[in-house]
């Protein structure tokens, strides 16, 4: 038997858990720059140490 992680969270009362393998780093989010370009999902990006992190809005992707 194998012991697995996950980190879990809540998002409009819908308890969600991710693997904690596919988790590279927790960081507190900045503010989005709103992208034209991206799917309506997208809520916006932020740069990360000089390379840009595309942001979803789960509520949207989830159609809630």
């Amino acid at each position: 038997m194998t012991d697995q992680s996950f980190l879990t969270f809540r998002v409009q009362g819908l308890l969600l858990a991710v693997d904690t393998d596919a988790v590279q780093s927790i960081i507190w989010l900045p503010e989005l720059t709103v992208l034209e370009e991206y799917p309506s999902s997208m809520a916006g990006a932020f740069n990360l140490h000089g390379s840009i992190v595309p942001v979803m809005d789960l509520t949207i992707r989830f159609g809630r």
